[in-house]
Order: structure tokens, then C-alpha cells, then sequence
């Protein structure tokens, strides 16, 4: 078992089943697997050795449907609906339990929050963040859930919020220094990186980081990348980007260092992909 990164999912035909591996050793690529799944615009979770894909659009139409693809034995199920049907939701894992945050159905953007059960197979409503949201990005750390940006159905947001699991209280956090949505963001010491998106008007390179011990954000070097729907994973202490609009480039960020370099390219074009590492048998 070897670590890689797996890239799941993205909008051209053809590529939403599309599961490939990505060394980061070695800086080589692999088509792991292909499923018979036509959704898009889906968002992923890492739990153990499955892969939970949630929500999404299937021709012109939002989903509630979810599925677990197992990583071993390479298999996929079908599980309970979500309540809301939605795509351009995040999702982030806490404690074993699966977080599904805002997203659209076509007609609106939603504020609200489901709680996944593994186990269990069920859902249940959570408090509502303070801001609908839609195109923004979560990520968890501890017991916290970090929401940022994205669009409320009218504006392009540069607010932040944490939701505490074990309270169910959400409290807003500094906003950004840059209204975005369609943004990566990735966790690294204790501080969390939020990279490139979409102002409203035109794709942004900016790269901010929001310190967790003092709630202030900092400005570093601008990503090379300047594009949205991107996606980025942490190794090694560094942080590499996935996917966008019209580049196959593969780019890495040295915190140690402030510099960006291009370290591979990608077989496809993935713009809304997804990205998780995780040890897989190749």
C-alpha cells in the first residue's frame, strides 16, 4: 500500500466515473478505476477505506442520492438520500460522522446542514450556518467544521464561519481579505490556506491564510494558477493543487519557502473535481 491522491470526479462528459491516482514520490499518474456514475459537481468525504460521494447533478437536475465506492475491493453502494437535495455542497468528515454544508437545487441556495450516521445509514438536520452558501469551501479540524466564502444567491462572499460539533453552535469568524467562491482550501499547522476561486467577475490567484489561535488572516505568495473549482491536498508540508478550468498543471506551494512550482501534469482536464489522499494498492 503506497500513498496517493486520488482525483474523483469533474464536469466533461465522461470524466465524472474517472478515478485516478497521483504518487507524489514518484510524480506519475494511474487510471485507477472508472465507475458507471454520471453525476457531477458531487462533493467526497475519506472515511477509512471508503470513498462517500454526496449529492450532485445528474443531467439538469439536483440530487439528494449518495454513494459509498469501496477503495479495496473497488465496489459501490447506494445509500440513503439525503433530506435536501443539492449540488455545489461541501462535505467534510468529523469523528466518524459525514457534514453536508449549503449548496443549490436549482431554485435556491441553502443555509442548511445534514448529519450523516455511517453506521446507521441516516440523516439528520443540523443548525443552519449563518450565511447560505453555495461554491464555498469546508474543511475540518478537531472537533470544527470552517465554512469560507462561496455565493449567497445574490453576492460573492468573503465571510467565515466554524461550526463546533459537540456544542451545534456556529460562530462567525474575521472574513476574508477577498470575496470568493470555488476556492480550495487545506489545513497545515494550525492554520488554513484558502487558494484561488472566483470574485464574481474573474477567476483570483490570491492565496490568504486564517491562523486558528488568533482568528487574523495573512497574505502569501499568489497562486500561479489564477482559476476556480480547483482542489488541493496537504504532504509532505506542502501543499499541492488539482484541477480548474483550461490547465492540466499540477502546482506546488513551500510554506517553508512562500514559492510555487509546477510538479507534474494531469492525463485530463478536471474542472470540479475532487481530491483526497489516502494509501491505496497500485
Amino acid at each position: 500500500m503506497n500513498q496517493h491522491i486520488l482525483i474523483v470526479g469533474g464536469r466533461k462528459p465522461g470524466i465524472s466515473g474517472l478515478i485516478e491516482a497521483y504518487n507524489p514520490k514518484t510524480k506519475t499518474w494511474t487510471e485507477y478505476y472508472k465507475l458507471d456514475f454520471k453525476s457531477t459537481h458531487f462533493s467526497i468525504v475519506l472515511h477509512q477505506h471508503c470513498i462517500y460521494m454526496i449529492g450532485g447533478l445528474l443531467g439538469d437536475i439536483s440530487i439528494g442520492k449518495n454513494y459509498s465506492f469501496n477503495i479495496p475491493t473497488k465496489s459501490l453502494c447506494e445509500l440513503t438520500p439525503m433530506k435536501v437535495k443539492r449540488m455545489f455542497a461541501t462535505s467534510v468528515e468529523v469523528n466518524g460522522a459525514i457534514f453536508v454544508l449549503g449548496g443549490w437545487n436549482n431554485n435556491h441556495t441553502f443555509s442548511v446542514v445534514e448529519q450523516f450516521n455511517i453506521a446507521q445509514d441516516s440523516w439528520r438536520i443540523l443548525p443552519s450556518m449563518h450565511s447560505k452558501r453555495k461554491n464555498h469551501s469546508s474543511i475540518s479540524y478537531k472537533e470544527y467544521i470552517y465554512c469560507f466564502g462561496g455565493n449567497d444567491g445574490k453576492d460573492w462572499l468573503d465571510t467565515a464561519e466554524v461550526y463546533n460539533t459537540k456544542t451545534f453552535e456556529w460562530k462567525d469568524l474575521s472574513p476574508m481579505q477577498f470575496k470568493r467562491g470555488l476556492l480550495a482550501t487545506v489545513i497545515l499547522k494550525e492554520s488554513i490556506y484558502c487558494i484561488g476561486g472566483f470574485d464574481g467577475v474573474d477567476p483570483v490567484d490570491k492565496m490568504e491564510v486564517l491562523d486558528l489561535n488568533t482568528n487574523t488572516w495573512t497574505a502569501v505568495k499568489d497562486s500561479p494558477i489564477k482559476d476556480q473549482g480547483i482542489q488541493a491536498v496537504c504532504h509532505s508540508g506542502k501543499i499541492i493543487c488539482f484541477g480548474g478550468i483550461g490547465s492540466k498543471e499540477v502546482h506546488e506551494y513551500d510554506p517553508a519557502t512562500d514559492a510555487w512550482k509546477v510538479i507534474s501534469e494531469m492525463p485530463n482536464e478536471r474542472q470540479y473535481c475532487n481530491a483526497i489522499i489516502t494509501e491505496v494498492n497500485i
